[in-house]
């Protein structure tokens, strides 16, 4: 072996480490690289799953604030609906609210009236008369505008060193007196120091548990009257108003968050430890994770900040990570080994080629020159004449079976196949007619007598003399057998490159023994590079392929090569020249195998999948996304088909109904849907499939499966696919029973009196309204009676308010015997009752009834060992339609006959007629 192949030897020994280095390399640092990923993504979802459980905690904390405010509202509504709620009245129904079980955090609720500057006096006085001696408006001095705590329960502990305070005193208090004041709405104050916590310590200072109070106002106008600030300034009566300590308002919503992550709360916008409401002044040292947001809660700005905890963040799962470095380290060693033996074996094969080539040049030179001795067939024209002079061979070729030396021209001529004769004899008249060109070389077929069909192959020379055309003289020989094996290679590569036209943008064509591949020129413009640019080595082809697909494309085209699957299909990422990565459809199949059956050549194509493959990935992200939302939703949501099926569902779901998720996907939610709430159901259905209106949300009631009924807020859009068609819809169901039972009670507790249970006076002044106008519309008279027992206060002072109470109770279950379901009785407060006789036919009629409820009420009673027995007074008043006369008139008409009643002695009923009240007995 001589200098230079071994060079050349050395040359490839050292490519071959140097791939196999490049391999290591390069494998070993994507094994780092996915470990990173890996690592980042177990992050990233870490992270997006505390900050779901941030948002929830906050939704938890916002919205039990918000339900806190219709504690205000009831509140409101209880002194608005009586213009005198006495103190017991307030405690008992603030004992009904159970703040303990219902609302705990709440320390108290209280009223805070506005005392004017000239009736201090009077007010002192009168709150020193009600048993508080020592009761001062506090902190002492003068001001513009007073306000005092009068009410406030329980009335226990430490809420009672609250009574008499001024808020509106103190700056932040007042900020958000007047901000509800101006708006109607519940507000609450800034972070503050709780009066009833200053005796506790000796220095104001000293209190570090944080306080914010909730503040609703109270005015002497309706509510349907209250149209401008100015006019709510100057109508204002107080506030109705709640006391929180946030540490306790918030115990119990972050139970669960325990270990979880540390929680502070400001008051504001910005991290300001003056302003924290909540939780310790410093955040967690190395917490990995942290997140704050800032919510409007009853109208004012708190900021949310959470520090992930060790706990918490030791749930970080490197699993994956792990293994998908751990197979890439594998698959590097096994690839470097692999390119190490392919680059060993390529190298030997290359000695091998070496020797061959050079046995096979001395071959051809032999044969060469044995060609060169042999005479295969000589033809000699004298240009010009009529005949061609040839030798034996020349008759071989033609198989003439003649030994004759001469032939004419015609004749030759004619044994030239048609199809090629005129090319021949205008490809000689050229040759002949140019000085420049005496040599030629062409191929024709031929036709011998026998009917076979040759390919011979004319390779000559003119002899001229003076410039002039003499002799033509030729070898010919038989190339027939090579002739016919390129006629079927170009018939089978001119239908392979016809076929693929039309399959897809890039072909190539492998030689598998040579270790070459041809590309053309779309498929290398579709990476980037010219075909000059692009190497026809199927190693550098497959280094292109991202490391994540090269195992599954490598073992794809060995089961192609071994035609364990003939078909070679591959869809994967390639390397560009810009450094970018696209998506291919690589298609292939083997078209040559050699007598051992192995593969030598196959073909395929190659098509840019990037866009598709791009969509694909993106909409199964988001299926991805969609379907964990799904699954971990707190409320409860289905896919539900268009006749009402249910498709799919999730965990929460079937937890409000009460059905397992198999049972639940047997049923239609018309099945589960309460009958009166169909109709509207199946309406607004109808509507989002016709496209009137895009979605819809509605409150109805489902049927569990045990049988209960259940309030939820339907939440349902519709899906359409890309024709237009609706395919599904979307549901989302949340179970507001528990709301909807509060709604019940605390509207119980505003319209309804807490004693009695009778309706209070806002419900029945709308009553009264209703009764006013149907009774214009009809022309049907009706009865409004002024009721009060007689000598309450004397039971009330003699045997104590729970006396009182029963005796309350005892004379209006009495009423309710002697009235219609269409009347009403309600109770205004202490021993004053209102009866509404709705459809009376005159006014003796009403003078009847009012005797018979007398009669009732004095029937004894009995409480213990205590016997009453009571008697009332009755004020009577008609209303005659068409009279123009208003709720207001009347009801004073009423209260003048009960007026009468009491100064003639009491124990009576006074119808008023004309001006004047008329007794009867």
């Amino acid at each position: 072996m001589d200098k230079n192949t071994m060079q050349s030897l050395m040359r490839q020994y050292s490519q071959a480490l140097i791939i196999v280095l490049f391999t290591l390399m390069t494998g070993f640092g994507t094994s780092y690289v996915l470990y990173d990923k890996g690592k980042a993504l177990a992050k990233q979802q870490l992270e997006a799953e505390f900050e779901i459980e941030f948002r929830e905690l906050k939704a938890r904390v916002v919205n039990k604030v918000s339900a806190y405010q219709q504690v205000l509202r009831a509140a409101q509504g209880l002194f608005e609906a009586s213009d005198d709620v006495t103190r017991d009245e307030f405690r008992i129904f603030v004992s009904k609210l159970k703040l303990d079980q219902f609302y705990p955090g709440i320390q108290g609720v209280g009223l805070s009236k506005v005392v004017p500057a000239d009736r201090m006096q009077d007010h002192l006085e009168a709150m020193r008369a009600e048993g508080f001696p020592d009761y001062a408006v506090l902190p002492e001095g003068e001001r513009e505008m007073y306000t005092a705590i009068v009410y406030l329960e329980p009335f226990t502990g430490k809420n009672i060193r609250a009574l008499g305070f001024d808020m509106y005193s103190e700056a932040r208090r007042r900020e958000a007196m007047q901000t509800a004041r101006d708006s109607g709405e519940p507000v609450i104050s800034g972070r503050v120091k709780l009066f009833q916590d200053s005796a506790d310590a000796q220095d104001v200072e000293q209190i570090t548990e944080a306080g914010i109070l909730m503040y609703l106002p109270l005015y002497d106008i309706p509510v349907e009257e209250r149209y401008s600030v100015t006019e709510r300034r100057e109508s204002l009566r107080g506030w109705v108003y709640a006391v929180f300590r946030v540490k306790d308002l918030l115990r119990g919503e972050l139970d669960r968050y325990n270990g979880m992550m540390k929680l502070r709360i400001f008051d504001g916008e910005e991290v300001n430890t003056d302003e924290l409401m909540y939780g310790e002044s410093t955040r967690l040292e190395r917490a990995v994770y942290t997140v704050q947001r800032t919510m409007d809660v009853a109208g004012r700005k708190w900021l949310f900040k959470a520090d992930s905890m060790p706990e918490f963040e030791a749930k970080l799962d490197l699993r994956l990570a792990n293994r998908n470095a751990s197979a890439a380290v594998i698959v590097t060693l096994l690839f470097a080994t692999l390119f190490g033996f392919i680059s060993v074996s390529r190298t030997n094969a290359i000695i091998r080629a070496r020797e061959m080539t050079e046995a096979f040049n001395q071959s051809q030179e032999r044969l060469k020159l044995a060609n060169d001795a042999a005479q295969i067939g000589i033809s000699d024209w004298l240009i010009g004449s009529d005949s061609v002079f040839w030798d034996e061979g020349m008759n071989e070729l033609y198989e003439l079976g003649t030994s004759e030396t001469a032939i004419p021209v015609s004749s030759w001529q004619s044994l030239v196949h048609k199809d090629d004769r005129q090319r021949v004899l205008s490809e000689l008249r050229a040759v002949i007619a140019n000085p420049q060109h005496s040599r030629f070389n062409m191929q024709f077929r031929i036709n011998t007598p026998s009917g076979q069909r040759k390919m011979l192959r004319s390779v000559g020379e003119i002899h001229r003399h003076e410039g002039h055309a003499g002799r033509l003289i030729a070898v010919n020989y038989d190339i027939t057998d090579e002739w016919q094996y390129q006629v079927q290679l170009a018939e089978t590569e001119a239908r392979w490159r016809h076929a693929l036209e039309g399959v897809g943008d890039g072909v190539w064509d492998w030689s598998i023994p040579e270790h070459r591949v041809t590309f053309s020129a779309p498929l290398a413009h579709m990476l980037g590079y010219t075909t000059q640019e692009f190497s026809q080595n199927p190693d550098d082809w497959t280094a292109r392929v991202h490391p994540d697909d090269r195992p599954e494309v490598l073992r794809s085209i060995s089961a192609m090569l071994s035609n364990a699957e003939p078909n070679y299909r591959s869809v994967h990422r390639q390397l560009c020249k810009d450094g970018h990565w696209k998506w291919l459809l690589v298609r292939g199949v083997v078209v040559e195998w050699n007598s051992k059956g192995k593969a030598i050549r196959a073909v395929g194509t190659q098509t840019d999948m990037t866009q598709q493959k791009t969509l694909e990935l993106a909409l199964l992200q988001s299926e991805a996304q969609f379907r964990d939302a799904f699954e971990t939703a707190p409320i409860g949501m289905a896919l539900v088909g268009l006749h009402g099926e249910w498709i799919d569902v999730n965990h929460a779901l079937c937890q409000i109904l009460g059905y397992s998720e198999s049972e639940l996907l047997q049923r239609t939610f018309m099945e589960l849907t309460h009958p009166d709430d169909l109709g509207l159901d199946l309406e607004q259905v109808r509507r989002l499939i016709s496209g009137e209106i895009r979605h819809y949300q509605m409150e109805k009631r489902y049927l569990t499966k045990s049988g209960d009924v259940i309030y939820a807020l339907l939440s349902v859009s519709l899906v359409r696919n890309s024709e237009g068609q609706p395919v599904h819809f979307v549901s989302q169901i949340e179970d507001i029973s528990a709301r909807k039972q509060e709604e019940e009670r605390i509207r119980t507790l505003a319209f309804y009196d807490v004693l009695t249970g009778l309706p209070n006076r806002r419900l029945f002044e709308e009553r009264l309204r209703y009764n006013f106008i149907r009774s214009r519309r009809d022309k049907q008279p009706f009865a409004l009676m002024f009721v009060d027992l007689d000598h309450f206060k004397a039971i009330n002072d003699t045997h104590g308010h729970d006396a009182g109470d029963e005796v309350i109770k005892y004379a209006a279950r009495q009423m309710l015997k002697g009235l219609r379901a269409s009347d009403t009785l309600s109770r205004f407060g202490g021993d004053e009752f209102v009866v509404l006789l709705s459809e009376v036919k005159d006014a003796n009629t009403a003078v009847k009834v009012a005797q018979h409820l007398g009669q009732l009420v004095a029937e004894t009673f009995s409480l213990g060992d205590l016997q009453f027995n009571l008697t009332m007074s009755v004020g009577v008043a008609m209303y005659q339609p068409p009279a123009d006369e208003d709720i207001q008139s009347l009801m004073k008409k009423a209260d003048t006959a009960l007026y009468q009643v009491k100064a003639a002695g009491r124990n009576g009923v006074a119808l008023f007629e004309g001006t004047d009240p008329q007794a009867a007995q």
